[in-house]
């Protein structure tokens, strides 16, 4: 029921570009996702975004973007 994003899709719709590094990157993907899930939390009682590993390369991070909830 959710849209499912890859890292490099999430980087991108950060605006995450190609002269930040790794690391940087994935602090910066981290850091939003707890902001955003600490509020759809108290709002809605469960997190909108969760890490998933790819079921066809288990090396891969997938994100699931669950549907908004009223108005979150």
């Amino acid at each position: 029921g959710g849209r499912i994003m890859s890292t490099e899709e999430l980087n991108d719709f950060l605006g995450l570009g190609h002269d930040v590094s790794s690391e940087s990157k994935r602090a910066k993907r981290a850091q939003f996702i707890r902001d955003v899930n600490r509020v759809y939390q108290m709002r809605h009682g469960k997190e909108m975004i969760v890490r998933e590993k790819d079921l066809n390369d288990r090396r891969r991070t997938i994100y699931v973007i669950h549907p908004c909830s009223g108005t979150a």
